[in-house]
């Protein structure tokens, strides 16, 4: 139970737990594979004497990984008409007038 809490609350296990199944593991490794990095980080944290830092569990970048899953989300759940990148204001090499 504490695994699928910390899947809802915890982004940086959320990201490890995403990229698991984005590598192609079942629902249920990539569940048992996060239980064991909490069980990781509680043995540490007792030998350490130090409190809960997600960040130190996955070497992971939320923007870069936030950003990899707005573009391959379908098209209707991004409210665009054209994917993303076609975009011509993503790809200008020049500024854009609303910054």
């Amino acid at each position: 139970m504490p695994a699928l809490v910390a899947l809802r609350r915890d982004p940086y296990l959320r990201v490890f737990y995403q990229t698991l199944l984005a590598r192609g593991k079942a629902r249920l490794q990539a569940v048992v594979a996060v239980m064991r990095k909490l069980l990781h980080a509680l043995f540490a944290m007792f030998r350490t004497n130090q409190s809960y830092d997600g960040s130190k569990l996955c070497a992971v970048d939320l923007a870069v990984h936030a950003m990899r899953s707005a573009l391959e989300r379908p098209e209707k759940e991004r409210g665009f008409s054209t994917p993303l990148l076609e975009r011509k204001a993503f790809l200008s090499p020049e500024p854009v007038g609303w910054l």
